[in-house]
């Protein structure tokens, strides 16, 4: 099950540090909205490749693409649509400038969602948490109480999927006692059936998750990062193309 979040996959972009993949999204990101226009194509020529060598299914966008069409509108009706200030909101008229700069906006609030979308498809939850928490090393021995935030960060972006798994299998032993209704009130019903058994579930599981980070010697402040698989030729060259990448930006710029 992946619910569109993770899909399992055994592409080199799914065998990368995790390290790496928060990297990359940080860095890309920040190059997707700092880049002119001119460089925008080149972002999103880069990230479809990504897509293409990561294998994942198109299916996995679609919840992405609805947001990102929501979003549109709601842009559309706000930024490209020119009113006088003593007129009525349908008085008003459609602007080309105004239409160009919401095109472009709309252009690189889409790369970042692919982008992210991407990176959540090839990171597992546990790694996503480990890979953030990587880079908040160095503040929490500064700041030692950043530790606890790591840690529930960590915790919540495992716990999230075991939820959504045990949500499913309630979902099933509910089936087995025959369909869905088809009223939409006896819907909303059956699902509101199920949250105190998907409640009490996540209680245990959190009594479970408090009591083995106590016996390991976790405390408030004391948040220690868990090992690393070894840094391969692949990371190595993931490293390479980052710091490459702002470079061809501006070249395709000129």
């Amino acid at each position: 099950m992946n619910l569109e979040v993770y899909y399992p996959g055994k592409s080199q972009l799914h065998r990368l540090d995790a390290r790496l993949k928060v990297a990359g999204l940080i860095w890309l990101s920040l190059w997707i909205t700092w880049s002119p226009w001119q460089s925008l194509m080149t972002n999103t020529i880069g990230l479809c490749l990504l897509v293409f060598l990561s294998h994942l299914p198109i299916r996995l966008f679609r919840s992405s693409l609805y947001a990102f069409i929501g979003l549109s509108l709601f842009y559309i009706l706000t930024s490209a649509w020119t009113w006088n200030s003593n007129g009525a909101y349908w008085q008003g008229f459609w602007s080309w400038s105004g239409i160009g700069a919401t095109g472009l906006l709309l252009w690189r609030i889409g790369l970042i969602f692919l982008l992210t979308r991407l990176f959540v498809g090839i990171t597992p939850p546990l790694e996503q948490g480990i890979g953030i928490a990587y880079f908040f090393n160095p503040v929490i021995k500064v700041f030692p109480r950043i530790a606890d935030f790591v840690l529930i960060l960590t915790l919540t972006l495992r716990f999230v999927p075991v939820l959504l798994e045990e949500a499913e299998l309630l979902g099933k032993a509910r089936m087995l006692k025959g369909e869905w209704p088809r009223s939409r009130f006896q819907r909303v019903w059956e699902i509101s059936r199920l949250i105190p058994p998907l409640l009490l579930t996540s209680l245990r599981r959190a009594d479970e998750v408090a009591e083995n980070l106590l016996a390991r010697g976790y405390t408030a402040g004391t948040y220690r990062s868990i090992s690393f698989a070894e840094w391969t030729q692949a990371d190595q060259r993931g490293v390479y193309i980052l710091l490459f990448w702002p470079l061809l930006l501006f070249l395709n710029y000129l």
